[in-house]
């Protein structure tokens, strides 16, 4: 069981507690939610970069998911605290009173990440489901930083710490925090769901904090977004008899206006060639220095890892050249990370000459493993693809009230980001500088497109 300083322990002061943040100000935090915060699983956020590799291409970018989790606490209560002024009476049914409701959506809002292995999502597909744990995988039957995040929700002493200070399920914050098929044993509550949204959904304060903290410190110009004129035009949408996190139609344009810098951040920032190199040799280099290539099940191990042990390890391989590691170390320290030789783009696989179905997935595959079989661990191979304007797609599909009453889809609405592409799509070969030009070469002649003329 991971511990924390009680609440009779004269090292902590009862009072309220304030955090200074560059976006917003002053946080306020209330006496248990210090505690929480100097949780060692929370207090192990300050140590993880939020940005994986980023400050490798952005020096500034070495802000952490300790203090996005500070400031998506601060944007999830202007947003509930709006919504619960103007439908107090949703907001009284369900079996709820606000103390319990603002308690549980704040600590949603606060734990939301807590689950996050070292670098953040670089090296997200490392997480294993222990035996007999009562969180579930997704429906593909994967195991993510979201179910970690409910296994320290639910499997430490924040467990019971919640039931004792907040006088909350932890169910619920498991259920407000996470997505998916983590939550269980939940019945349905409109109230939760709503909660949830706050926090989740594509508009939620998740987003509206981290597209703006990683463009203030990564120094990009994109990432404005006017989150005040959201806060003032949030409201529950009554789709069908069933009330939805919404805005009203005067914020269309400002949430179209946050969904396209969305994208911009992927293509510019999150999706930065030399940043997804470095975490293409990170990922190959935790693959060898962890067991398995896993992170560990076991809750306090698990918690013991973060960006520095990782860095620390990276460190001692690159400077024992005896090491089994070296090779795989020596990248980060010398810089000598491999470069970009060959792209394709979206516009490749619509524009195929002589082919007017363009290129296929399957050709894109078969591609992509005969550059790997035919230069191996001299090329390393990243295929991304994320839906960064998928306002059409189901699950983030946002609702907004028009000015006579009727319910529309902001995709139907869609004036700025109507024409762009749904998902940003990239397969990048890179190569040791020594063997750029004969993969570059190799490449040219036989990728699955040729150019016109």
């Amino acid at each position: 069981m991971i511990g924390f300083c009680s609440i009779g322990d004269p090292r902590v002061s009862d009072k309220p507690r304030s955090l200074r943040d560059p976006l917003y100000g002053f946080v306020e935090l209330s006496h248990e939610e210090w505690q929480v915060v100097n949780h060692p699983a929370f207090a192990r956020l300050r140590d993880i970069r939020q940005l994986g590799m980023g400050h490798m291409v952005y020096p500034g970018a070495n802000h952490t998911r300790f203090e996005h989790s500070i400031g998506v606490v601060k944007a999830t209560t202007r947003l509930f605290e709006k919504l619960h002024s103007r439908n107090r009476e949703f907001f009284c049914g369900g079996g709820f009173d606000e103390m319990q409701l603002r308690s549980i959506v704040r600590l949603g809002a606060l734990l939301h990440d807590v689950g996050h292995s070292p670098f953040s999502h670089t090296a997200e597909g490392r997480f294993e489901r222990p035996e007999n744990c009562s969180t579930r995988p997704d429906g593909n039957g994967r195991f993510q930083h979201e179910h970690m995040t409910a296994r320290i929700i639910r499997e430490s002493d924040l467990n019971q710490l919640i039931k004792d200070s907040f006088q909350v399920d932890p169910e619920h914050v498991v259920f407000v925090a996470t997505e998916g098929d983590v939550p269980q044993n939940v019945p349905y509550s409109p109230q939760l769901q709503v909660l949830r949204q706050i926090i989740t959904s594509e508009l939620g304060s998740d987003r509206c904090d981290y597209l703006v903290r990683d463009a203030y410190h990564s120094g990009q110009p994109g990432g404005k977004i006017d989150f005040d004129r959201l806060v003032d035009c949030v409201l529950l949408v009554d789709d069908r008899g069933a009330e939805h996190f919404g805005f009203f139609e005067g914020a269309a344009i400002t949430a179209e206006q946050m969904i396209a810098e969305r994208y911009g951040a992927y293509a510019n920032l999150y999706f930065h060639k030399t940043k997804r190199a470095y975490e293409l040799h990170l990922n190959k280099f935790v693959d060898a220095w962890l067991e398995r290539g896993m992170w560990p099940t076991d809750l306090s191990e698990f918690i013991a890892i973060s960006d520095s042990a990782v860095l620390a390890g990276i460190a001692q391989a690159a400077m024992d050249k005896s090491s089994s590691l070296h090779k795989l170390a020596a990248p980060f320290h010398h810089r000598a990370h491999y470069r970009l030789a060959f792209e394709m783009l979206p516009a490749d696989l619509r524009n195929a000459e002589g082919a007017a179905r363009g290129v296929t997935p399957e050709e894109v595959d078969g591609f992509r493993d005969q550059v790997q079989s035919e230069f191996d661990d001299e090329v390393l191979i990243d295929q991304l693809s994320h839906s960064a304007t998928g306002i059409g797609e189901k699950k983030s599909r946002v609702r907004i009230q028009m000015k006579d009453g009727s319910i529309r889809w902001l995709d139907d609405l869609a004036e700025l980001v109507g024409g762009m592409d749904r998902r940003i799509w990239r397969l990048r070969i890179y190569s040791s500088e020594d063997r750029r030009a004969a993969v570059k070469d190799y490449c040219q002649r036989n990728r699955p497109w040729r150019s016109a003329g």
